[in-house]
């Protein structure tokens, strides 16, 4: 069972000019086509929830779902019975292919989980430090609101390990002007050498941005860092979780 993400387009095609074709596999079972905050509405921002039938064998008593927190779940039905399912008139774009890209995979497990803060350039309070930024806790958040400086943080994966991927996933769910559109990711393998940038994001515009590195890099130091630039129109750094894999 392939849980689609729950924004963006379901499918479109008959544009092979620019894009190839693509049906998400999922039943919808709603669909909003904007979205409120306190600037503005924007109208064509789609977000889904999908209906999935789970065939319960028989004698079965509970219900085991998946320790996922990118799955939300609005709620259950149980019947007996035959599930009533409907089928497509016609064939539904036989030739499209598997649309899921390396974005929508299990990266696995975030390398960042267990690490030690060894340098920040603030926090606003004990509850918004760096180290709320890979807690696996969308809930929580990192904050520094100093506007006159580089905001960053440092850390130690406590041991080099292989990084190949990284994703940011920011604060602009409440505000789109706190989605970070300019950072930097730089590593080292031990302490005393100087950081080398292996990546630098500009003009970022998603909420949940995820990153590919050029190849796999090896490093026990990490630094997370954005700059103080127009780019970045609230000036301050507002970023819930930060993952390595």
């Amino acid at each position: 069972m392939i849980v689609p993400h729950y924004t963006g387009f379901i499918g479109q095609w008959g544009n092979s000019n620019f894009s190839e074709g693509y049906l998400r596999k999922a039943d919808i079972a709603w669909v909003g086509t904007h979205r409120h905050h306190p600037l503005r509405n924007d109208s064509y921002i789609f977000t889904h929830m999908y209906r999935f039938t789970i065939r319960l064998p028989k004698g079965a008593k509970e219900i085991v779902l998946p320790d996922c927190n990118k799955i939300a779940i609005f709620s259950m039905s149980l019947t007996t019975g035959t599930v009533h399912e409907f089928s497509p008139a016609v064939e539904l774009l036989s030739d499209v292919k598997d649309t899921r890209t390396e974005n929508d995979m299990d990266l696995g497990e975030n390398l960042m989980i267990g690490a030690k803060v060894i340098g920040q350039s603030g926090r606003t309070n004990s509850w918004e430090s760096p180290a709320f930024a890979f807690d696996e806790d969308e809930t929580t958040r990192w904050l520094d609101a100093d506007t006159s400086k580089v905001k960053f943080f440092e850390i130690d994966l406590n041991e080099v390990k292989p990084i190949s991927r990284w994703h940011v996933t920011h604060d602009g769910l409440e505000n789109p002007l706190l989605i970070t559109s300019g950072y930097s990711l730089s590593v080292k393998e031990n302490l005393d050498d100087k950081w080398k940038e292996i990546d630098r994001i500009e003009n970022n515009t998603s909420n949940e941005a995820r990153h590919k590195l050029p190849g796999t890099i090896r490093a026990r130091y990490v630094r997370f860092q954005v700059d103080p630039s127009p780019l970045n129109l609230m000036r301050i750094v507002r970023i819930t979780e930060v993952g390595l894999f």
